[in-house]
C-alpha cells in the first residue's frame, strides 16, 4: 500500500466516519484510522530526510504493556502497513520499550529514528521526557491518545462523534523542528 501525499487523500481520510461497532472492533477501527492518519501526517512533514534510507519510526511503549492485548493489536496494525511508503520511502518500525522515562532519550538516540509514535499506554507523567527527547533529536511525535498533544506531543487524532480530527500542537512542532505543510495545518485543530 502506498501512502499518497496529496491533499484530497488526507481530506478523505479525515472525513471518514467511524461506524459504531462495539467493543474490541471499535477500538481496532479507531486505532487503524489513527495509524492511517499518522502515516498521512508524515507525508506533510517538510523535514522528512531526503536520503534513500528507510524512515525509522520508534513505537514508544512502557515495557510492562508490551504483552497486553492492546499493544499486540497495535503491532498487528503496524504489520498491516508493511508495504506502505512515506513519500516513496519504506518505513521501519523500531519498538522502544522502556521501564523509566529517563531511558527514553538514550533509546531514541540509539535507534536513529525520525518519528516517535507514542502509544496510548504511555502515562502523561512521561511526556516531559518525550518532549525533551523530541526537541533534542528533532523527532516528529504522534500520540495515539490525543490528550497528550496538549502536553507537548506534536500531533494526534481525536475522535468526536465518531469523526476523526487531526490535532497539532504548533508550539511543540516548532520546538522539535517540524515544518508542516500549510495544507495539513488548514485541516487540523491547532493548539498553541
Amino acid at each position: 500500500m502506498r501512502v499518497p501525499s496529496v491533499v484530497p487523500s488526507l481530506v478523505f481520510a479525515v472525513g471518514l466516519s467511524v461506524a459504531a461497532p462495539s467493543g474490541a472492533q471499535a477500538v481496532d477501527e479507531i486505532s487503524s484510522l489513527r495509524l492511517k492518519i499518522f502515516f498521512k501526517i508524515m507525508t506533510y512533514d517538510l523535514n522528512l530526510p531526503a536520503d534513500s534510507g528507510n524512515v525509522r519510526i520508534g513505537v514508544l511503549v512502557p515495557r510492562r504493556d508490551t504483552g497486553t492485548d492492546g499493544y499486540r493489536a497495535l503491532r498487528g496494525l503496524f504489520a498491516n502497513y508493511s508495504g506502505t511508503r512515506v513519500k516513496g520511502k519504506p518505513f521501519e518500525i523500531v519498538e522502544l520499550a522502556y521501564d523509566r522515562p529517563q531511558e527514553i532519550p538514550a533509546l531514541a538516540a540509539k535507534a536513529g529514528i525520525y518519528s516517535l509514535f507514542v502509544t496510548s499506554s504511555v502515562p502523561a507523567s512521561d511526556v516531559a521526557a518525550i518532549v525533551s527527547t523530541a526537541n533534542k533529536e528533532r523527532l516528529l511525535t504522534f500520540a495515539e491518545a490525543a490528550d497528550l498533544v496538549v502536553l507537548g506531543i506534536d500531533a494526534g487524532v481525536e475522535v468526536i462523534d465518531a469523526r476523526p480530527r487531526i490535532v497539532i500542537n504548533a508550539g511543540a512542532a516548532k520546538a522539535s523542528g517540524r515544518a508542516l505543510d500549510s495544507a495539513l495545518i488548514g485541516l487540523a485543530r491547532i493548539i498553541h
